[in-house]
């Protein structure tokens, strides 16, 4: 047992340099909890100080989540050692779990730290690397059709345990309860979130990035809408006008942050096809979607992309506040 306590607080101890708080203190006494969020975390690094400042802070703090998992169980402690009656793999997920407590409630910085979710990744680069497919893919999708950077690190750490379960269970079973506990810990710690998405005040991606662009005075945003945000179909109505709001929502935007020489368009798919799409749509409503398409078949994601790659380059440098609809239902 005492290797067990001695490794779990070395790994808390690592755990407890900020990334956020080291590089702020390196490039001229910033601190991010006094701006923002207030959380020492990526998300609130990026928001505040931009893209290069919340990649150290990101690498720093996976880092730490895979020292933890990876080289502290394995470490030979003076005057310590190994004891057998301390399984090695429930000694990897504690010391797993301290590096993220010290993240959360880092003893060099007043107990005051991030929510953990960079060092969760790095723990599970080490426990199970195949979970950062699964975690990583849910993260941008839903990154990606919601805009909310704290839904998709929930829906990310949800899909670990998910994943496992479907997929690995019980050969897996002490890391499955360690992302079950990570899962609840991350819902919880995100509650605040939770409650402003609840009121309609929660940050979404527009809204964080726009500051930097404008302040360097150049940058492009693209957003997901949907061809339902102007037509109609059965069953859709919470979609539809979800959809007509990411619209609106780009057009006015638009016309906002065009004089700082930042422009905001978006996307319309008609029908994208993809896994996730097949398994909550019954068959027969995805044959008479396709039979609306010219083409008789929904776009492929790269088709999609395609466009929001362009509408994102200096091609389209002219177009801003337009919705592009990707679609080949008008033939």
């Amino acid at each position: 047992m005492l290797e067990l306590g001695a490794k779990f607080l070395l790994s808390y101890l690592i755990g407890s340099v900020m990334g956020a708080l080291l590089i702020g203190r390196l490039t001229g006494g910033v601190d991010i909890r006094k701006q923002g969020s207030g959380n020492a975390g990526g998300t609130n690094a990026l928001r505040t100080q931009g893209w290069l400042f919340a990649l150290g802070v990101v690498v720093i703090d996976v880092g730490k989540g895979a020292i933890g998992a990876g080289v502290i169980p394995g470490l030979e402690l003076p005057l310590i050692g190994t004891s057998e009656k301390v399984s090695r793999e429930w000694l990897t997920i504690s010391c797993a779990t301290a590096a993220v407590m010290g993240h959360v409630w880092p003893v060099w910085h007043e107990f005051r730290g991030g929510k953990g979710a960079a060092t969760l990744v790095g723990t599970l680069s080490v426990l199970m690397p195949v979970l950062l497919v699964p975690v990583l893919l849910t993260w941008v999708l839903m990154l990606v059709t919601t805009g909310y950077v704290g839904l998709s690190t929930m829906s990310a750490g949800i899909a670990a345990p998910v994943f496992l379960a479907v997929t690995r269970l019980p050969a897996d079973q002490p890391v499955f309860i360690y992302c079950v506990a990570m899962a609840l810990y991350l819902v919880f710690s995100h509650r605040a979130n939770i409650a402003r998405m609840r009121d309609g005040n929660e940050n979404r991606m527009t809204r964080a990035m726009l500051p930097h662009m404008s302040e360097r005075r150049s940058g492009s945003i693209v957003n997901n809408a949907s061809v339902l945000g102007w037509r109609a179909q059965k069953g859709q109505a919470h979609y539809a006008a979800a959809k007509a709001g990411v619209m609106a929502l780009t057009r006015c935007a638009a016309l906002e942050a065009a004089d700082d020489g930042v422009r905001i368009n978006a996307v319309a798919p008609s029908l994208a096809t993809h896994p996730f799409l097949a398994k909550v749509t019954p068959q027969e409503v995805l044959d008479e979607l396709e039979a609306r398409e010219a083409f008789g078949r929904g776009a492929e994601p790269w088709e999609v992309a395609n466009v929001m790659v362009f509408l994102a380059s200096d091609y389209a440098s002219y177009m801003t506040g337009e919705v592009v609809s990707v679609s080949s239902q008008r033939a």
